[in-house]
């Protein structure tokens, strides 16, 4: 395989045989391993997020702690109030995949909501908003502490409360 006046070149059979094959075969075998290396990074960094293994690293989001049947409904709501125009949601809740993979600027953390590591995997100290929706009074009290020993001054706490009986202690 030369090119222009005065290359190199194999003068016997097996040579010949030989500089054909292992250009082919380098080329093939090189260019195969960089796909793959490339379409496995790929794949398992998606894989990490629908697992909910990566930290969130961004700032201004919104942070929903915890989930129950209605979290879907309460995330497409917050997307739709102009407040929270083009700020991502970040979903902490204690589930093996990611729940709402279709809707847009949701980011997944795995984590038990009222566990600090689990809020700090979600960039707690970021958020602009907290929203503990955890379905368990007990629960959210628990997120609730931990969430105000970490949040910064100015975000906000919103928490669904569901026994009128714990509404002395939330407050």
């Amino acid at each position: 395989t030369t090119v222009g006046y005065g290359d190199l070149f194999p003068l016997s059979n097996a040579g010949k045989i030989v500089a054909v094959l292992l250009p082919i075969m380098m080329g093939i075998g090189l260019g195969a391993a960089f796909i793959t290396h490339v379409a496995s990074s790929l794949i398992e960094r998606r894989d990490k997020e629908m697992h909910g293994e990566k930290e969130y690293e961004k700032k201004g989001h919104v942070l929903v702690v915890g989930s129950t049947g209605e979290t879907e409904q309460l995330i497409e709501e917050i997307q739709k109030d102009e407040t929270y125009t083009n700020q991502e949601v970040v979903l902490v809740a204690d589930i093996s995949r990611h729940p709402y993979p279709d809707l847009e600027n949701v980011f997944f953390v795995k984590g038990r909501p009222d566990t600090l590591f689990a809020l700090n995997k979600a960039n707690i100290k970021e958020a602009k908003t907290i929203v503990i929706h955890t379905g368990s009074d007990e629960e959210s009290l628990f997120a609730l502490i931990n969430a105000l020993k970490l949040k910064n001054s100015a975000c906000e706490i919103t928490v669904r409360c569901l026994s009128t009986h714990s509404l002395d202690t939330f407050s």
